[in-house]
């Protein structure tokens, strides 16, 4: 069933738990440190979301100089969704690749215009 950015909210405290078991160990300690944390992702959401301005694309789930920009996602583009994580500071994340390129890369939930998606956690 597909859901709405809406529902992703929603879902998201459910989601919580997950993304902080996931977030612990190794990147914990990389956050510590202020550096973009690695985080394994895989093809688990078939979903897409249109974006609603021009954003960089990143290399980690973060904002800033934290981690750096892979990549551009311009307003009116379709992003291919794979899977979800939640920030250190309770921001939600996507791994997506820009429709009709080879850019891969992390966009906050808050710069797409709409979501469909099936919110599969990374």
């Amino acid at each position: 069933m597909r859901h709405t950015i809406r529902t992703v909210t929603a879902i998201a405290a459910a989601g919580a738990v997950a993304g902080a078991v996931l977030m612990a160990g190794p990147a914990e300690a990389a956050s510590e440190a202020g550096a973009c944390p690695p985080i394994a992702v895989s093809n688990l959401d078939p979903g897409h979301g249109v974006m609603k301005g021009t954003y960089a694309l990143k290399a980690g789930p973060y904002a800033g100089s934290r981690c750096k920009k892979v990549g551009t996602a311009r307003k009116g583009q379709i992003l291919y969704l794979h899977c979800w994580t939640e920030n250190l500071y309770g921001t939600m994340w996507v791994f997506a690749r820009v429709k009709g390129t080879n850019r891969y890369g992390w966009m906050s939930q808050d710069n797409f215009k709409y979501v469909v998606t099936e919110f599969r956690m990374c």
